[in-house]
């Protein structure tokens, strides 16, 4: 019989997930010789000539890494209204995918690095922030980011260990620079407008339809929803002299998204300095980090509800006093959308802080010792309140309130040694080896009630809660601790030039697995050759590079290895329990033609995730009924090719051009393990339909992951009732998984990014399109409320396909799926430098600029939905209240009736530098 997890362990592994969900880590880079790296490249490789920061102050350049990597510097990144660090890449690097479907100003990205590497365990990239390890990205502003390397591949990220699986991204801030103080300030103010919504019946189609009229014209969208506003405000102070240089920045944000009741505020400040001492033999540096956000979550249910309500009926009711004067049909699954946003408050307040002190003494020549610790400390509040008159959830409660708090403390302890020299003419040599130890806690409280004493409800006042004195109130709580330690050792050799080798070998230890499971290894490899001197006498070809690598990385699961279920029952995990294994194979080249007007690289991989583990809901007769097993054979596979270009479309005359294209292929295939469908992504209520029953994601041995399922559409017959495609050929059609087909597939199979830059004189042009091609979406709205048989109690969602003559409850068919290809105007940018008159009467071009941006200008798609934008999962969860949606992280490829619109915003901003 399989061994019981311990509880023990149930609460390392929420602290550990969690952490490296919602964390993120990063890197100092250190200076090496330019002789080792790209001396010889620079005239040739012109645009990839700079140094990249590798894990642990490692450095290699593009043009001869043997890792397959890509580097952005600042000027790169997406302008106008960022708020989040990940938006300045979305559609920048081939292979990563950003994606967030409308406009949430509190919903973070959804970010994956070449497709799915886990399923249960953390799926987005490993955020490292300047060699802190679990860094929150809230202490770091978007405006004090110098540059970003993503480490594609295990061989990139297997120095990370278990916590390598879904990619790295390696975020380095700006520094302070010898010489005279510098002050910087900038400053934009943004607007959103809506761009885009579910296209429902008018009034004279509603009412046509055989819908109540109650004597009004009402847009609901339109009473929920505003102008957005944003203003950004920075200012930065920096400088040096001698061996000291420094840097300060401040940040004040302020976002109103586009619903009522949505938005938050956010403060930053920064401090850095770095001391050099002992004739530059010793360099020592801090940084100071804080930051405070304040978040109103808002509603988006709130969209699904204004979308269906009754556009004859009115907002508010005089005589509906026990609804808090908000007009209510008390029909099922029906809430005017007003009410929701105005009687019921979401909110969150997070504050960070952390500091990093680090210390590099050079032994002797070539070789250096360094050490790093480093502290943070996060705490989070959410509370939700619903008053006695909310007809969405309160009414019956007769008031009902929530507040959690989260806290959790980080901290790292870590020592390098570094050897860095010249081991013969033309070669080179780094080693790095050291030691690394990061201790994680986390603990939580969850407090929630109903029925009121005071007729105002607040999350503040809990004990005024009758529920607590009958025994009906909830408190749930939990703390836990864990420790993280690693030894680690790097190599990176260049021989004679043309000839780059990685090695990198990383022993670390979880005290989450079974015993003498808790240390695992994790080695990678790589190597590059460059054959430049092959074409000295081509005209065409400048330079060409190959390199190939393979890793070994790891991956924990997120979820709860001990659980108890209503009859009993408890989840076992197998024994022993090992962590997922992840492993990838790289091949890649890197050239430059035309007198390097085009430079480009090309990288083809296979990755594969095995000693997957999942539950899997089944009879477990050691239980006393039914729970969950946890199975670790599943194996899924991804395989596809990155391609990146950069042409100098026009070097001469008054007019520069540059065009860059960076575009990805790669779908996941889950192979095998699974001895039957997975099945997930039930909408919800309404029960009164079949849609609460069905799950239309599908996922199956041998197949692509994400299928969406379901009958395919053939008509409607005489009675009113659906007509469906027979599919294993007996003669009739039965609603089972017999005559269901695959309808279409959650996941993209191309990404698009294409940018163009015009400068002419003083101003520049930017141009940024964004693409996803391949994927499809369940038009989740359609599907509910996209036939004449709920006009009696919502709605319609009209245009092709509407079914008027339906009388049938709704059932999730091929007519609802569709293709969500797009290619969108993501990003464009004006801006202009008139130039600052100093104080001497010089002009210097570089002190003042102003700009002009608009995101999301238009979208081209054949998608009828609210945004086509890819789905890798459920809607998150904002709070403790009503949640329609299947939370299960299989759900893909849905456009939830939930989601926040899409909006188009435009940015006015001035930078200017004294």
């Amino acid at each position: 019989m399989p061994a019981p997890v311990t509880s023990r362990k149930f609460l390392l592994l929420i602290l550990f997930s969690a952490t490296v969900v919602l964390h993120s880590q990063a890197q100092d880079t250190l200076q090496t010789d330019s002789l080792l790296l790209h001396e010889r490249y620079s005239s040739v490789y012109r645009k990839t000539a700079e140094v990249i920061p590798l894990p642990y102050g490692m450095e290699t350049n593009e043009a001869i890494s043997p890792l397959p990597v890509a580097h952005l510097q600042a000027e790169d990144f997406n302008q106008g209204n960022i708020q989040d660090p990940m938006h300045l890449l979305q559609g920048r690097i081939a292979g990563l995918t950003i994606a967030r479907a409308g406009n949430d100003p509190n919903q973070p990205f959804d970010v994956r690095l070449r497709g799915i590497a886990a399923l249960n365990g953390p799926r987005s990239p490993l955020i490292v922030v300047d060699g802190f390890p679990a860094a929150d990205l809230l202490t770091i502003d978007p405006q004090d980011i110098a540059s970003v390397t993503v480490l594609r591949g295990s061989a990139a990220t297997a120095i990370y260990g278990l916590r390598g699986l879904p990619g790295v991204i390696q975020i380095e801030t700006r520094q302070g620079e010898a010489g005279k103080p510098v002050i910087r300030y900038q400053g934009s103010v943004s607007t959103e407008l809506l761009s885009r919504q579910a296209e429902m019946a008018d009034v004279p189609t509603f009412l046509e339809l055989g819908g109540e009229n109650l004597g009004h014209r009402t847009d609901w969208v339109d009473e929920i929803t505003r102008t957005g506003l944003a203003h950004i405000h920075s200012l930065s102070l920096s400088g040096g002299n001698g061996g000291t240089s420094y840097r300060a920045s401040g940040h004040y944000r302020n976002a109103s998204g586009i619903l009522r009741g949505s938005g938050f505020q956010r403060f930053n400040g920064r401090a850095s300095i770095q001391q050099t001492a002992l004739d530059d033999r010793l360099k020592v540096s801090a940084t100071v980090n804080t930051a405070s956000q304040d978040s109103d979550l808002g509603f988006p249910e709130a969209f699904r509800y204004a979308h269906i309500f009754n556009p004859t009926a009115p907002v508010f009711d005089p005589a509906a006093v026990d609804y808090g004067g908000y007009f209510e049909t008390g029909k099922v699954e029906v809430f005017n959308p007003l009410s929701i946003t105005e009687q019921a408050v979401r909110e969150a307040e997070q504050t960070v802080w952390a500091t990093n002190l680090h210390a590099e003494f050079e032994v002797a020549r070539g070789l250096s010792l360094s050490g790093r610790y480093a502290v943070q400390q996060s705490n989070r509040t959410l509370g939700e309140a619903y008053q006695k008159t909310a007809w969405y959830r309160g009414f019956f409660e007769n008031g009902f309130a929530a507040k959690s708090t989260q806290s959790q403390r980080s901290a790292l302890t870590e020592a390098l040694l570094r050897y860095e020299r010249r081991v013969w003419q033309g070669s080179g040599l780094q080693i790095i080896a050291g030691y690394s130890r990061q201790y994680l806690r986390g603990d939580g409280i969850l407090i929630e009630g109903g029925d009121f004493a005071e007729d105002e409800v607040d999350y503040n006042n809990l004990s005024e809660s009758i529920d607590f004195f009958q025994g009906l109130g909830e408190v749930r709580s939990f703390a836990g601790e864990t420790a993280l330690e690693a030894g680690f050792a790097m190599v990176h050799l260049t021989v004679k030039k043309p000839l780059a080798i990685y090695g990198a070998l990383r022993y670390e230890r979880l005290p989450l697995f079974d015993r003498e499971n808790d240390w695992n290894a994790f080695p990678s490899v790589g190597a590059s050759y460059n054959f430049e001197g092959l074409f000295w006498k081509s005209k065409n070809i400048d330079a060409l590079s190959l390199r190939a690598s393979y890793g070994l990385t790891g991956g924990t699961p997120s979820g709860t290895p001990l659980i108890t279920v209503p009859n009993g029952g408890y989840s076992v995990a197998p024994s022993p329990l090992r962590p997922e294994r992840g492993e990838t194979f790289d091949l890649g080249m890197h050239f430059s033609v035309y007198r390097r007007r085009l430079v480009g690289s090309i990288n083809a991989y296979r990755s594969v995730t095995s000693n997957f583990l999942d539950f899997v809901y089944a009879n477990a007769p050691v239980l006393s009924g039914r729970g969950n097993l946890w199975e670790r054979d599943a194996r899924f596979v991804t395989q596809g090719t990155e391609v990146t270009l950069e042409w100098e479309a026009k070097q001469s005359g008054a007019i520069r051009w540059q065009m860059a294209v960076v575009a990805a292929t790669g779908r996941t295939k889950l192979e095998n393990g699974l001895n039957r469908a997975t099945k997930a992504g039930y909408l919800g209520p309404p029960l009164t339909f079949g849609l609460s029953y069905q799950e239309p994601i599908r996922f199956q041995s041998g197949a692509l992951m994400g299928q969406i399922w379901g009958p395919v559409y053939a008509g409607v017959d005489d009675d009113g009732e659906y007509i469906f495609e027979d599919q294993n050929g007996d003669g009739s059609f039965m609603n089972e998984e017999e005559d269901f087909a695959v309808l279409g597939n959650a996941q993209p199979s191309f990404t698009l990014g294409l940018g163009n830059t015009f400068q002419w004189g003083r101003f520049d042009v930017q141009v940024f399109f964004r693409g996803v091609f391949g994927h499809d979406l369940l038009n989740a709205t359609r599907a509910s409320y996209g036939s004449g048989a709920v006009t009696n109690l919502y709605n319609v969602a009209v245009g092709e396909p509407f079914n008027r003559f339906l009388k049938e409850r709704p059932i999730i068919n091929s007519q609802h799926v569709e293709s969500a290809s797009f290619l969108s105007l993501d990003n464009l940018t004006l801006s202009y430098r008139p130039g600052l008159r100093r104080a001497d009467g010089r002009l210097e071009d570089q002190a003042l600029r102003v700009f002009l941006n608009t995101q999301n200008l238009f979208t081209l798609t054949r998608y009828t939905g609210v945004d086509p934008e890819v789905r890798y999962g459920p809607l998150r969860s904002t709070g403790f209240g009503r949640h329609y949606s299947d939370e299960n992280i299989l759900s893909w490829g849905i456009d939830w009736r939930n989601t926040y619109l899409p909006a188009r915003t435009f940015t006015f901003g001035v930078e200017l530098t004294l």
